[in-house]
């Protein structure tokens, strides 16, 4: 676990201290990019990020002046293996071909905070907003005769805002005021980019907008 992933989860933990606490649960789910505006660079060929495994936590604070409030960290990564591939031959003497070989990754940390209305005793539907913190990772190494070594390992480091929605099932296991129980959420998601580490780059007319779907389950206690 990163260290980003470490401070969100820290974040989360400061906010239950607050607040007297209701429900605590942990998901793992599958999901998948309705629409990803990284897809459309060259660099993709015809790769692109489409589906991930997730892992996240959650907060449910039943009664905060009047509201329920349920705050979600999440965590996934996509990695495209070899999307291009490239063999560099001199045209004079007889030296060994350069090979070169590109990965490229996407890794998201994902912050909801949501508003949520309990229509029954196992369903709830949430809208909110979203914090994303995004890296886009190229990798490039370099083969020559069964040696290898990187030449480029480039980071983009990005931020932005947009608005969820979810719907989630929630299931007693057993009986009391402290109680397990399994719950599942189907959430939607839009973000748009509002910050980059530009370092070098000129991003003045650059941006990145999700759309994701994601199903989860988890385990989860109230107390």
């Amino acid at each position: 676990m990163n260290k980003i992933s470490i401070l969100c989860i820290y974040i989360l933990f400061m906010n239950m201290h607050l607040f007297s606490q209701d429900k605590l649960d942990f998901q793992f789910g599958y999901g998948y990019y309705i629409s990803h505006s990284e897809n459309k660079l060259h660099i993709m060929a015809d790769q692109e990020f489409s589906s991930y495994l997730s892992y996240g936590v959650s907060y449910q604070k039943e009664n905060i002046f009047g509201v329920s409030l349920l705050l979600n960290y999440s965590y996934h990564q996509i990695k495209k293996e070899n999307v291009f591939n490239l063999v560099y031959i001199r045209d004079h003497g007889d030296p060994p071909p350069n090979i070169f070989i590109g990965d490229i990754s996407h890794i998201s940390h994902n912050i909801d905070l949501d508003y949520i209305d309990n229509f029954s005793n196992y369903f709830s539907f949430g809208i909110g907003v979203s914090l994303v913190i995004n890296n886009r990772i190229l990798n490039v190494e370099k083969f020559v005769e069964g040696k290898q070594s990187r030449v480029l390992n480039d980071k983009l480091a990005s931020s932005g805002i947009g608005a969820n929605g979810n719907l989630k099932f929630f299931l007693p296991l057993n009986k009391g005021e402290k109680y397990f129980y399994l719950t599942s959420l189907l959430k939607l998601r839009y973000t748009h980019s509002i910050w980059f580490d530009e370092d070098i780059r000129e991003l003045d007319n650059y941006k990145q907008e999700y759309i994701t779907s994601n199903l989860s389950i988890g385990i989860g206690y109230s107390f």
